[in-house]
């Protein structure tokens, strides 16, 4: 065994193992906590929250099941019934056993399924986890013998657990394939913006939702965000091109971060991509300057398909045309962002919270999401659908046709960056000045 594959190894067994079984305990015992405090809603939430992959995921594969999905036609009537019951028994724990049967066989099948399942409980598991782990520790906490500490350290660490588990995740399925400059200059801010905002927000809407046994607009506009935003991502995956069992799914895992819209064929994540057969086998479509319809553009790449084989030329590789990247995500974003904005004022002006909760609610918006959406918007440039560069150049105006687009992405790229970068800088000075304000109001 090599040294690259030594690391895989170390990667499986520190973040798909470790990672996966410290925030399945941290989760019990957090949900332990609540039971034993007399905080049952927030226990029956995130206890909920464990399963949800597997709800999600089960009902995704019954979906393509019982609309006659190639994806499914080759099963046995056993495995039809025995994969979503699997999954929504045994979840919590399945991205551990997969990769431990991996470990054992070294098989390419477990490897995948077993980062898949990683992958959706990080973002439909421990991400939404975070939301309520920031309700508890800086809006609530947890009651100990009739007092309140903000210092729990299963909650805090296990905060800390979410978080790493969900940025990497995010990485990983949408950044595996680019730069790792990219990734650490432009992704990993991006995420960690997103994400902040979004989850500190959330947990405001959640904590107003859930703070009394009352039930009305108010309260049920704290959840109904959570439909908004996954019905807006839905349009938006299938106005970008992606299929419908797929937008499903990716707009549940795009609520806390964008995520799925790479085309990585590695995740199937390329629109009607099999999920029974070998992701080597398939391939983004080439993006010609002669392009007619989506019909077309299929017929022509099946046809060079049926030639490669006819020849013996090599694997048969079936070229998918992608969904729209670039402009999913920067849709996405500004999108989002407009949608907790609204809300967010809505709240600020319709209910009395404690200073705290102000913090979260407002603080948020401040610091995370300008920066987050100039790094967005630098990322979305640099996909193949933003000012696209044709694979079929031949002449030498086309050549430099495609060198000048290239150039204008990377420098959009990185102009776009940079304001994120400083406006982290300008925010943090805000940030100051409303608590200093704050400060001056209540004295």
């Amino acid at each position: 065994m090599g040294v690259a594959g030594c690391l895989k190894i170390t990667k499986l067994i520190l973040l798909d193992i470790c990672l996966n079984l410290t925030n399945l305990v941290l989760t019990f015992i957090n949900i332990h906590l609540f039971y034993e405090t007399e905080n049952s809603k927030y226990g029956n939430i995130s206890l909920f929250l464990l399963w949800f992959p597997g709800i999600v995921t089960a009902a995704g594969f019954l979906y393509l099941y019982f609309t006659g999905s190639k994806a499914t036609e080759q099963l046995d009537t056993k495995k039809v019934v025995a994969y979503p019951l699997i999954l929504l028994l045994f979840y919590p724990i399945l991205p551990v056993l997969l990769t431990v049967v991996y470990l054992i066989k070294k098989d390419d099948v477990h490897y995948e399924r077993a980062r898949l399942a990683r992958l959706f409980a990080s973002f439909l598991d421990h991400a939404p986890q975070f939301v309520i782990r920031v309700v508890v520790v800086v809006l609530m906490g947890i009651p100990h013998r009739g007092l309140y500490t903000r210092n729990d350290t299963a909650f805090i660490l296990s905060m800390v657990a979410s978080i790493l588990s969900l940025v990497l995740s995010a990485i990983v399925f949408n950044e595996s394939r680019v730069f790792v400059a990219v990734r650490l200059f432009i992704s990993v801010p991006m995420f960690a913006a997103i994400f902040s905002a979004r989850a500190f927000t959330l947990a405001v809407f959640m904590r107003e939702a859930l703070k009394d046994n009352t039930w009305g607009l108010h309260q049920a506009s704290g959840f109904g965000v959570l439909i908004v935003m996954a019905a807006i991502n839905l349009g938006l995956y299938r106005w970008c091109g992606q299929d419908w069992p797929r937008s499903i799914v990716f707009s549940l895992t795009s609520l806390l971060v964008p995520s799925g819209y790479a085309n990585d064929p590695f995740y199937y994540q390329l629109p009607n991509q099999n999920l029974l057969k070998p992701q080597t086998k398939y391939a983004k479509a080439p993006r010609l300057r002669k392009q007619g319809s989506r019909d077309e553009i299929e017929i022509q790449l099946q046809q060079q398909n049926d030639q490669v084989s006819a020849n013996g030329d090599g694997e048969d590789i079936t070229h998918l045309v992608p969904m729209k990247s670039g402009r999913y995500l920067l849709s996405h974003i500004i999108i989002n962002t407009v949608v907790l904005l609204i809300f967010s004022i809505y709240f600020y002006m319709n209910t009395k919270r404690e200073v705290n909760a102000d913090d979260v609610l407002v603080l948020p918006q401040i610091l995370c999401v300008v920066p987050g959406l100039f790094f967005g918007v630098g990322r979305s440039f640099l996909h193949d659908d933003i000012l696209p560069i044709y694979e079929d150049n031949t002449t030498t105006t086309q050549k430099c046709d495609g060198g000048l687009r290239k150039g204008i992405k990377i420098t959009f790229a990185v102009i776009f960056t940079i304001i994120g970068y400083a406006a982290i800088g300008g925010e943090i000075v805000n940030a100051i000045i409303y608590k200093l304000f704050q400060f001056a109001k209540d004295n």
